[in-house]
């Protein structure tokens, strides 16, 4: 009773400080909410399927192991469950990532306060200041508002958690119910360090962290504790580096080099260059104004010991701060210890991994208790202590302007990007991603002009080429965008986006057949690149192939089965094959997650038409158009439903608003021609085809159904007038020639029926039977270019 009493006591002491710290976390970063996901976002969070998760299984959590980055399965968990929750809704990613880092802020002052107890300074304010100072940290943004850095932030958090618990563990009662209460808090700090381990790999030097912890404040520093214990620092030596063992496998150099081949610069450059970015990182530390910040570095590769000057010197700075930690030892060992925790907790990331030069995420966990060390030291003095926390008041309050002010670039891309530009012009990949955020904001013209200058500081940025044919495509130059895709196919074909983009530009193109073979390659590299196979299976819809269409959307759906473009067009499919039940299935359960979704609600709408239930398909076709109130289709099958009910009247006004919405949309003008041709409204059909000026190909086969129509319907001048326009959409088919010849012969004008008949030739007619037998060229074939051709026929056979 009287350990919970004074738990209770405790936890109502400490929810002052925790308040305080929450509602700075609250102010300062109130302006992240709608912050875009950007850069390695995309690849992690909005392209990876395996984070996809619409139902919590067994299956869909082991399927969060085959993301990107399949090392760190705790974050990619907890990005998984965002999506579930939320899909790609932002704000609550940002609402995650910044619940961890109060956490963390929260764990700093536990363990902060805990430290200084052992050292013999428990009443201090310093838990508070270094907490809220570290708090508002503007180089720690990047950990907290730039999305996928939970990774780095969650490790930190765990990292904090498991050596509070360990703290906690060590100084519980070695008798009775403290004796009882150690073991599980032991438990927990392991289990903390594993889920830490599982979100990044940096907590793989906690063993160290911990073994030195034990020596600074509860061994006092005792020498010969220490050689006691060597048995223990040898296992926590393995335990450091199992993690690496296991992650670089049997062959670590061999894995180390393959990871440098994405990089301009060798190990040894690394390993030289390091130093100089450490120092770096301690200035941003201690003057982080905005000015200074950014994503994407140049930071100056040294070659030599010599080259650049500074090399020499940073190694020689790095020494004297391990030194100083050394001589700091015995009077100062929170100081101490806060520079070899700085430099342990950095030496994964600061080493001859081959990771990039420098990235300001990396001083989040490091700068935990140089923060401690450097508050406790400040405010120690109890005569100053009140003018020093006036000054870290005043620092925290400036710095927390300063991170308002750094999200504020986080928040819009462009400007995020922008800023990157200006501060390392020339790092290509930033202006690579200037391009990018510039495309997504409808700024083609000035995309180009940064993905140009992206591929003039690197050419063998094959990213930047094929984002540059995707905006020439936006702006109506396929020539030159294919020509990019295949220049960075050349150059990769394992380049799945180039491809991937190739193919879309072909489907546009009306080149589906080239369209399709690009995505079969696409799969054949990635077998679960969903956007290939759904893409693939529409291709395949819109061709009429049906079936084979559903083997690549029933892959799609396995992979994706919340995707309500995969859903759609599954019961388009299942439509078409006449397996109706099951396509009211699918596009159900798709609606079920995607309530608001129009696409499903039009094709269930066309698939309850079928079944003659035109009451409840004309509510699918309404509800389509309450969550897209521009889509003409909908109001054409609203048309369809309203006709088939014998509400002309109805009908026509759908049509009619479809094609408004749509002028484009020919399916609802050939509805609404031959709705006109069943009424006896002939008259109208011609000027409504005539409405359109630029019919294409693709909408030959609807313009056949309406031209036959119309002779039938004895209708023969229209019949003329409307072939004629389909031969200026396709003058190089043959059908349509000879269907003009049949139709001025009827008509009685032989000029025009031979035009048409040589040119229906010429192009490679070649029906010869029907030729010969057609009653409808009998008023040519007294004709001097009949006569010539017959003798050029082949023979009949038989003859």
């Amino acid at each position: 009773m009287n350990i919970l009493l004074s738990t209770a006591a405790a936890t109502r002491r400490m929810l002052p400080s925790a308040a305080i710290l929450v509602l700075i976390a609250l102010l300062v970063y109130a302006n992240i909410s709608d912050a875009p996901f950007v850069f390695d976002d995309r690849l992690n969070i909005t392209q990876n399927t395996h984070i996809r998760m619409t139902a919590v299984t067994c299956d869909s959590i082991l399927d969060v192991l085959n993301s990107p980055v399949p090392t760190r399965p705790m974050a990619n968990l907890t990005l998984a469950l965002n999506y579930y929750l939320h899909g790609y809704d932002v704000r609550g990613y940002h609402a995650v990532n910044l619940l961890i880092h109060v956490v963390t802020a929260l764990l700093m002052f536990l363990v902060a306060r805990q430290t200084l107890r052992l050292c013999g300074a428990g009443n201090t304010p310093a838990p508070l200041m270094a907490a809220a100072l570290w708090l508002v940290n503007p180089v720690h943004t990047q950990s907290v508002t730039y999305t996928i850095q939970r990774m780095n932030s969650l490790a930190a958090m765990f990292f904090m958690m498991s050596l509070f618990l360990y703290i906690r563990a060590r100084t519980a009662d070695r008798t009775g119910r403290g004796l009882i209460r150690r073991v599980p808090l032991y438990v927990f700090s392991l289990a903390a360090g594993l889920a830490g381990l599982t979100s990044k790999e940096i907590v793989a030097v906690l063993p160290v962290i911990l073994f030195l912890y034990e020596w600074y404040f509860f061994q006092n520093r005792d020498p010969f504790w220490l050689k006691r214990r060597l048995r223990w620092i040898g296992l926590a030596a393995v335990a450091c580096l199992l993690p690496a063992a296991v992650l670089l496998g049997t062959s670590p150099v061999d894995q180390i080099l393959k990871d440098y081949q994405k990089h301009d610069f060798t190990p040894v450059q690394r390993l030289l260059t390091e130093p100089a970015v450490v120092l770096y990182y301690i200035s941003l530390l201690f003057f982080p104004h905005p000015d200074r910040l950014i994503l994407l570095y140049d930071f100056p590769v040294s070659a030599s010991c010599f080259k650049p000057l500074t090399t020499a010197t940073a190694f020689m700075g790095l020494i004297a701060l391990a030194l100083c930690g050394l001589r700091l030892s015995a009077r100062h060992r929170l100081l101490s210890f806060s520079v070899f925790w700085f430099l342990i907790t950095l030496v994964i990331e600061s080493s001859v991994l081959g990771l990039a030069i420098a990235y300001e995420h990396r001083t989040y966990l490091p700068s935990i208790f140089p923060f401690i060390a450097l508050t406790a030291l400040v405010t120690a003095p109890s005569r100053t202590r009140n003018i020093a926390v006036a000054i870290l008041c005043l620092l925290i309050a400036v710095c927390g302007l300063w991170t308002w002010q750094r999200n504020s670039a986080w928040n819009d891309a462009v400007l995020l990007w922008r800023d990157n530009v200006a501060k390392a012009p020339d790092v290509a990949e930033a202006g690579n991603n200037l391009g990018q955020a510039l495309l997504a904001a409808g700024d083609t013209e000035q995309a180009v002009s940064s993905f140009n200058t992206a591929l003039a500081k690197d050419p063998s940025l094959d990213s930047a080429r094929v984002n540059l044919g995707v905006a020439l495509m936006r702006l109506g130059r396929p020539d030159q965008a294919i020509d990019l895709f295949r220049t960075a196919l050349e150059n990769n074909p394992l380049n799945i986006q180039a491809r991937y983009n190739l193919a879309g530009l072909l489907k546009e193109l009306g080149r589906p057949d080239d369209a399709i073979a690009q995505l079969r390659q696409i799969i054949a590299l990635d077998p679960v690149c969903v956007e290939a196979l759904l893409n693939l299976g529409g291709l395949l819809l819109d061709r009429g192939q049906e079936k084979e269409a559903l083997e690549w959307l029933e892959k799609a759906a396995a992979l994706n089965p919340g995707d309500p473009g995969i859903s759609n067009n599954l019961g388009i499919a299942l439509h078409r094959l006449d397996r109706m039940d099951e396509a009211i299935d699918i596009l159900k359960h798709g609606l079920s997650q995607n309530p608001d979704h129009p696409g499903l609600h039009n094709s269930l709408g066309l698939v309850l038409l079928d079944r003659n239930r035109y009451e409840d398909a004309s509510r699918e076709f309404q509800m389509a158009l309450a969550a897209a109130p521009m889509m003409p289709e909908a109001h054409n099958n609203l048309g369809l439903a309203a006709e088939r009910q014998g509400d002309i009247i109805q009908a026509v006004g759908h049509y009619r608003q479809a094609l408004e919405l749509a002028p484009t949309y020919h399916l609802a003008r050939y509805n609404l021609a031959s709705l006109f041709l069943k009424t006896g409204q002939s008259d109208k059909v011609i000027p409504l085809i005539e409405e359109s000026t630029d019919l294409k190909r693709e909408d030959g086969a609807m313009l056949r159904h309406l031209l036959m129509d119309l002779i039938d319907a004895q209708k023969l001048e229209e019949a003329a007038i409307l072939a004629e326009k389909m031969a200026a959409a396709e003058p190089d088919n043959p059908m349509i020639h000879y269907n003009l010849a049949c139709l001025y012969a009827r008509m009685n004008n032989p000029g025009n029926a031979i035009d048409h008949l040589r040119r229906a030739v010429s192009l490679g007619y070649d029906h010869w039977d029907h030729l010969r037998a057609d009653p409808d060229l009998n008023n040519i074939r007294n004709s001097d270019y009949f006569k010539t051709l017959m003798p050029l026929l082949p023979a009949e056979p038989g003859i």
